[in-house]
């Protein structure tokens, strides 16, 4: 019964000190932080406004190739040989063209951030 008692108050003065050392109290400069996030958000602003143009050309695209797709498996069976691959072609030019100009705008992106 001793050697446990000695055991856990030898464990309790290694445990505790290393308990306490972890809490850290910290300062924040509220004023530093709300100047610095006014000028994020006007460099966002200015993101967007540079990047919507190239972003509403990509959401278009999205809309004419999910259209194409639905009109491909609506009328697949309707449609003949040939204009069945057509539309297939069409549709993976376009899927092609969406990465293109996905890769693109991130790079540009990536550039200007």
């Amino acid at each position: 019964m001793k050697k446990l008692l000695s055991a856990l108050c030898v464990l309790s003065v290694l445990v505790f000190p290393v308990a306490t050392y972890a809490q850290k109290i910290g300062y924040v400069n509220s004023n530093m932080l709300l100047s610095e996030y006014a000028k994020v958000t006007g460099v966002e602003k200015k993101l967007e406004a540079k990047f919507s143009g190239a972003k509403k050309e990509l959401d278009d695209l999205v809309v004419k190739i999910k259209a194409l797709e639905k009109e491909i498996k609506t009328n697949e069976l309707l449609m003949t040989e040939s204009k069945l691959l057509a539309s297939k072609t069409k549709l993976d030019n376009m899927l092609v063209q969406y990465r293109k100009m996905g890769m693109a705008l991130e790079g540009e992106l990536k550039v200007v951030r």
